[in-house]
């Protein structure tokens, strides 16, 4: 309460001592006056020079700007320049037109706007203007030619006259009065022009490429850049003594006329003062509303070589004060500026330390209140101490209960799974009593599942649940659990993709830990993702680390879901009915007992990512948590969880393990489709088509051991589909029956010859159909046995160019053997050198050899390895690199595993026989 009063009186104090130094530091000024300037260029010296004495001038004045625009010698860009002068509505506006023409309009439509408008240098063909300054071109033009009659008394005077910017005022009055002054004299003739633009570099160069033909005795240049370019080439051409050279402009300073006939460059210029300071103290004049003519003319003079000298030392002297006018200006400015700053200073440190005392006192009075409240709180924090360790205590116990539940649990639930399983594989059941069963079996291993998943938990509580990392190739292992989810992903049209760069990546982890992470991520991202969408799992490989990332676009989670996604138990309010709250949080154990992290990222409504991420190497494991033996995953409940996804699966889960062939039917009519699914689905896996292109996609997609197609379909009929297949390296060795309702022997002829094996007509019986896709599976695995001993042994074959998938083994084994010695060649490079999918390559080489291509290859280098140890001369680590093994560590694992032997070992053997 005493704080509560303290601050009562002590704000509008405060206040008052704010204001107080807010005056004091505001100082009223005048209103600024924005003078616009549009000037036709500004690259010259003389341009620089005009704005040189503006900025001089305006110095003068503290509450004046000065915006200069360069047209750039562009008409439409100066008028641009002068529309925004008017739109910004400046004080006053200065004008030096490029052309009088084009742009007169612009500077009539400003001054008829009330902008007062001066005009410099250049004319405007309308008298709207406030006042126009500048020299009298016609005066100087006309001065030239005066001069140049009193300087030569020859018979006849031949001139070339080099011109400004043909269309500017200056360039047309210089010429007038050029011609006006030579009136009368018929020795002077003008006997050529070039326009030089004003600029050095246009008459330096139509100067160079014209002068060859001309014979002359004078140059009048409009400006003296252009008369240093005469000078030049003249020079070059050895002609400069014969010939005179006048300019215009006479500025001072480096690089100026004055200087030019100092150095004997020009043998003369005329004065063209630029009238920049003149111009500023005009425009100041007119808005303090002081009486000015509207014509304010300067004068010029000739500047040759009888006055230069006194004319650049008065001139260095006038700039040699002007810089340090201009400097002691700069130093005034500055001490005012630190002036005003050290009193702002001043005025906030007064106030500051005022403002300190206050609070000093404000502070003291709460530090006494708050030491009252802590004592309170200290006691409260005492109490809820003692309740939250009757809280944990409770909870303990509840958790220990459910534990010991649990293992009382499992042994009814193997009573139960194991008749049920029986019964499930029993064939005369219908399809009702197998919906039934198969209920009761998705249950009861949902229960097994998280009774496992309490017991995992407490195990982690009490430190037993021990990490038992091992080498493993981390491509393979996560394939092996994506391709659980892919007929899943395939019944509910989802875009499952796994992505990787790299081919293989050894990483030391615990297969059975990081299977149930990976299973249980997957299964989440299944439950939340709707139809069409998709589930995406990158692999991406940094110096020390790997990270597994599983992306889904489902419904995503809120940002308090987010914060508790890893809590024991927490399932959010969206997702109540979809889990226990158990898996991830086991997830995030597991994964910490590997020393690596697991992260979320979610959105509602555009999806989820999750992050795992592994660190390379096995120094981060204890001694205790490592073994070099090649563990299993042996826990088969953790990939029971597909069956939330689709009845029809879970209802024979049990049944597919069993089912290694899958059919593809290709069937329009859906009464007989869903017929032969539910006939054919009890002895194989099933998946169908509509149309001849759907099930063409569905053979390069899914490359299925067996295709039975109806033979008139949409889109693609069933001759169509089958010549595709059997002419296509990626699906050659797939076995086709054809069923039509056509009985003619031209048909069936047809049939047979674009490659189906069989040839059934409708109607047909179950059991023949049956049969016969039972006879073609048989011969295809004779045919695979033919194929594996044709390649294991390396006999040659005079069919083997003729049949596809002969020419697609030789070409397969070629590949391996080409490339054994090359540790970076893996499975990837042999699906892109032979043109197939990872799927592909994997499914044809699984159905003609019976084995997966890694283990295919695995094989290939581990028996050149063996062969080489037969030898004598290379190490182990040069075997190693020479078989295409990526260490010698994997080398030995490898070889042990497959011989029973280290490569040491078997090396010895060797020597002691």
């Amino acid at each position: 309460m005493m704080a509560r009063i303290v601050c009562c009186k002590v704000w509008p104090a405060l206040a008052l001592i704010s204001l107080s130094i807010l005056c004091y530091s505001c100082k009223s000024g005048n209103e600024e006056i924005v003078i616009g300037f549009s000037q036709c260029t500004g690259n010259d010296l003389w341009r620089k020079a005009m704005h040189d004495d503006m900025y001089r001038e305006l110095s003068f004045y503290d509450n004046a700007r000065l915006i200069i625009k360069d047209a750039e010698d562009n008409n439409t860009k100066q008028i641009q320049h002068i529309k925004e002068f008017i739109q910004a509505d400046v004080d006053i506006l200065i004008v030096s037109p490029n052309e009088a023409g084009p742009v007169t309009p612009y500077i009539e439509q400003a001054y008829n706007a009330g902008i007062p408008l001066i005009i410099t240098d250049r004319k405007s063909n309308s008298n709207l203007y406030t006042a126009y300054i500048g020299a009298d071109n016609f005066e100087i033009g006309k001065a030239a030619a005066e001069y140049a009659l009193q300087s030569f008394v020859q018979d006849s005077v031949k001139i070339l006259e080099i011109w400004g910017l043909s269309g500017s005022t200056p360039a047309i009055d210089r010429h007038r009065g050029f011609i006006e002054g030579l009136a009368g004299n018929d020795a002077f003739e003008i006997v050529a022009t070039i326009n030089g633009e004003w600029q050095y570099e246009k008459a330096h160069a139509s100067l160079g490429t014209a002068i060859d033909t001309l014979d002359i005795d004078l140059i009048f240049a409009h400006n003296d850049q252009m008369g240093k370019a005469a000078h030049e080439i003249l020079l070059e051409k050895k002609r400069r003594k014969e010939v005179s050279i006048y300019g215009v402009d006479g500025l001072p300073g480096s690089g100026g006329g004055l200087e030019m006939v100092t150095e004997g460059v020009l043998d003369a210029t005329f004065l063209y003062p630029t009238g920049g300071d003149d111009a500023i103290r005009l425009a100041m004049d007119i808005l303090k509303g002081r009486p000015v003519a509207k014509d304010h003319r300067l004068l010029t003079t000739a500047i040759h070589s009888d006055n230069v000298r006194t004319l650049k030392l008065q001139a260095d002297k006038i700039l040699s004060q002007q810089q340090s006018i201009m400097r002691q200006q700069k130093l005034i400015a500055e001490q005012h500026s630190l002036y005003k700053s050290q009193r702002i200073i001043l005025y906030m440190v007064s106030g500051g330390l005022v403002l300190i005392l206050v609070l000093a006192i404000i502070l003291i009075k709460l530090l006494h209140s708050k030491q009252q409240i802590n004592k309170k709180l200290k006691q409260k924090n005492e109490q809820i101490e003692q309740a939250s360790q009757q809280v944990r205590d409770a909870n303990e116990a509840k958790l220990k209960f459910f534990t010991n539940i649990s293992h009382e649990f499992r042994t009814p639930l193997t009573l139960i799974l194991g008749p049920v399983e029986e019964m499930l594989r029993q064939k005369n059941r219908s399809l009702k009593e197998r919906e039934e069963l198969g209920m009761v079996y998705k249950n009861a291993q949902r229960l097994l599942r998280l009774i496992n998943q309490l017991m995992d938990f407490r195990k982690i509580e009490n430190n037993k649940l021990q990490v038992r990392a091992s080498s493993n190739e981390l491509m393979t292992f996560i394939e092996d659990i994506v391709s659980l989810f892919r007929k899943v992903a395939n019944a509910q049209n989802i875009d499952l993709q796994f992505k990787h760069e790299a081919s293989a990546i050894e990483v030391w982890f615990d297969k059975d830990m990081i299977d149930k992470v990976l299973f249980n991520l997957l299964s989440n991202a299944f439950k939340f993702v709707s139809e069409k969408g998709f589930v995406h799992i990158t692999v991406s490989e940094g110096d020390t680390t790997v990270d597994i990332e599983i992306e889904d676009n489902g419904r995503g989670m809120s940002d308090e879901h987010v914060l508790h996604a890893f809590d024991r138990f927490y399932v959010g309010e969206n997702n109540k009915g979809k889990g226990t709250g158990l898996g991830l949080a086991l997830s995030k154990d597991l994964i910490e007992l590997h020393h690596g992290s697991i992260s979320v990222q979610s959105k509602q409504h555009v999806g989820t990512k999750f992050t795992v991420r592994l660190k390379k190497g096995n120094a981060h494991f204890k001694e205790t948590e490592l073994t070099h033996e090649e563990p299993a995953i042996i826990n088969d409940d953790n990939h029971m969880g597909l069956g939330e996804f689709n009845t029809y699966m879970l209802s024979s889960a049990h049944a597919s393990e069993a089912k290694e062939n899958t059919i593809l039917i290709v069937e329009d009519d859906e009464h007989l489709r869903q017929f032969l699914i539910n006939s054919l689905s009890e002895y194989f896996s099933v998946i169908t088509a509509t149309t001849g292109t759907e099930g063409l996609k569905q053979v390069l997609e899914q490359v299925p051991d067996l295709v039975v197609t109806d033979l008139s379909l949409p889109e693609l009929d069933g001759f169509g589909l089958v010549k595709r297949i059997k002419s296509d390296m990626r699906t050659s060795h797939i076995p086709v029956i054809m069923l039509t309702s056509t009985h003619q022997e031209s048909s069936q002829l047809e049939g047979l010859r674009s490659g189906a094996e069989l040839y059934i007509t409708k109607p047909f019986r179950l059991s023949l159909l049956l049969e016969g896709i039972k006879t073609q599976l048989r011969n295809r695995e004779i045919l695979k046995s033919h194929y594996a001993e044709y390649h294991t042994n390396g006999r040659e074959n005079s069919q083997a160019d003729v049949d596809l998938n002969a020419r697609f083994l030789r070409q397969f084994k070629a590949l391996i053997n080409n490339n054994l010695a090359n540790t970076d060649f893996n499975v990837e490079s042999i699906s892109e050198e032979l043109g197939m999918s990872r799927v592909q390559l994997y499914r044809k080489v699984k159905n003609m050899l019976g084995c997966s291509v890694h283990d295919y290859l695995n094989d290939a280098r581990l028996s050149k390895a063996k062969s080489l140890l037969q030898g004598n001369g290379l190490t182990i680590s040069e075997i190693a690199y020479e078989s295409g093994f990526s260490s010698p560590a994997y080398f030995s694992t490898a070889f042990k595993a497959k011989f029973k032997l280290t490569p040491s070992e078997y090396k010895n053997s060797l020597s002691a026989n």
